[in-house]
């Protein structure tokens, strides 16, 4: 991990860095504005090509057992992660960055 003052200001800059690199994703839909924080499922669509299914986002997650979507819902979250980490890694290595530096 890296320490506080190492750390970009938001995964705009991040994304703007790569698109500079490797030109536009075919379903680019992020916004580049500073202010904007891209979600996790507008990253996964952007950098994955797909997006997450959201679907289980409000449902009652107090009540157990929980649902096996509601369960899928929960690792996809962890899953996807996994997958945007592997992508930057695979682009840090083709500018020759560090993958602690992104």
């Amino acid at each position: 991990l890296m320490r506080e003052s190492e750390k970009r200001s938001n995964g705009a800059e991040i994304l703007e860095e790569f698109r500079v690199a490797f030109g536009p994703s075919p379903n680019q839909k992020i916004e580049t504005k500073a202010s904007y924080t891209p979600s996790l499922s507008s990253l996964c669509e952007s950098l994955l090509g797909l997006p997450l299914d959201k679907r289980e986002k409000r449902s009652v997650w107090t009540r157990r057992p929980l649902r096996s979507l509601q369960l899928r819902y929960a690792a996809m979250d962890a899953y996807c992660l996994l997958l945007l980490h592997d992508r930057c890694k695979e682009w840090a290595g083709k500018l020759e960055v560090p993958i602690k530096k992104v």
